[in-house]
């Protein structure tokens, strides 16, 4: 698991973080919600040992995060950021390759191959893979970085379905990993994720989509200026309340009995100004309705 005891973080005096904690389980997908500006990043960052907290601390299998060295944590620790500009021209095979390179010294082995080529048919991109990524569109780009990190994480016994001789617990940390996805993706790589917490990966992602959020995710981190609004099960915190305090838009929350998760929907009131003005047309006798 990850244990993050009163992490705080600032910037020229200004706070980030203020007095987060919160346990992350093996087993598990623990989703990071909030506004833009909420800290998320921030803390996904200081997860990945990319920025020393302030105060508090971040422990990882027992540990604490500052003095877990680079190499082994690569080991064990892989991270999907943001912004991953590449400016060489690597195919999609020697990018993947890369997520290998904590595991071997010179050359790779027979088995980072085969865990390569796994990675690639996972992430449903095995056709591209003597494609230069720099040529690839958004989507298929993040769907490589995805491939990437697996390839880092995964061991020749995940793909034959063996015993570990000694398993140990692995952590998975990205940030809005479905930017840029079209809809089948979305689900196939929040169903890759479902399938990693099986194989005792602890999983921590920044989600934007509330409605993916309480469909996968195990537990929630709500955040709203560097604090934490709520921490717990979906459909605990989850709530108007908690969602209007971190999103200043009031939601209402359905649960129709033939889905097994509740959904969550823009919930106009008086009180609120309207996103967009409603605007009616009339064409061949029929009403258009127009608004967010």
């Amino acid at each position: 698991m990850i244990n993050v005891e009163k992490v705080g973080y600032h910037i020229a005096g200004r706070p980030l973080l203020q007095n987060v904690s919160f346990v992350a389980e093996t087993g598990q997908l623990l989703a990071i919600i909030g506004a833009n500006g909420a800290g998320k990043s921030t803390l996904l960052k200081i997860l990945s040992k990319e920025l020393a907290p302030d105060s508090g601390k971040v422990e990882m299998r027992g540990e604490n995060l500052k003095s877990i060295r680079n190499n082994q944590l690569a080991r064990f620790r892989a991270v999907l950021a943001q912004n991953n500009a590449l400016a060489f021209n690597f195919n999609v095979s020697e990018l993947v390759m890369m997520g290998r390179y904590p595991h071997f010294d010179g050359s790779p082995s027979k088995q980072d191959h085969e865990i390569v080529e796994y990675a690639l048919q996972q992430t449903d991109i095995i056709h591209l893979r003597d494609r230069i990524f720099l040529t690839l569109s958004g989507g298929e780009q993040q769907r490589v970085l995805l491939a990437k990190v697996l390839a880092q994480l995964t061991d020749i016994e995940d793909i034959y379905g063996l015993p570990h001789p000694a398993p140990q617990p692995k952590y998975l940390l990205l940030d809005e990993p479905i930017t840029g996805l079209d809809l089948y993706h979305q689900h196939n790589l929040l169903e890759i994720i479902r399938t990693l917490t099986l194989r005792n990966f602890c999983v921590i992602a920044i989600l934007h989509d509330l409605n993916l959020t309480m469909q996968y995710a195990d537990q929630v981190l709500i955040l709203n200026s560097g604090k934490t609004i709520a921490f717990g099960k979906p459909v605990q915190v989850m709530t108007p309340a908690n969602i209007f305090s971190a999103f200043h838009i009031s939601v209402d929350i359905i649960h129709p009995p033939e889905y097994t998760h509740p959904f969550i929907v823009h919930s106009r009131s008086f009180s609120e100004q309207p996103l967009l003005e409603e605007k009616w047309e009339r064409s061949n006798g029929q009403s258009q309705g127009f608004y967010l």
